[in-house]
């Protein structure tokens, strides 16, 4: 694949269903911090995305709360 091939094919939105997690403890910006970093740039990219804030968790959310993310990556199948 080329830049100009990658150029054509960025400008289609994704249609597959996005999941993008957040966490709620960010200790750089003073312990919590509810929000989902992850949301706003994939909603640029995709047509159908789900945000999700996992309390409890801040950047290794898998790790932090894996029964969390389990759970929810079989509910969104």
């Amino acid at each position: 694949m080329n830049a100009e091939q990658n150029k054509a094919l960025s400008e289609t939105k994704l249609q597959i269903p996005i999941l993008a997690l957040g966490g709620d403890i960010y200790p750089a910006f003073g312990g919590d911090a509810p929000s989902n970093f992850a949301l706003d740039p994939t909603q640029g990219l995709a047509e159908n995305v789900k945000g999700v804030i996992i309390p409890l968790s801040g950047h290794y959310i898998a790790e932090e709360q894996p029964d969390v993310v389990v759970k929810l990556l079989r509910s969104s199948s």
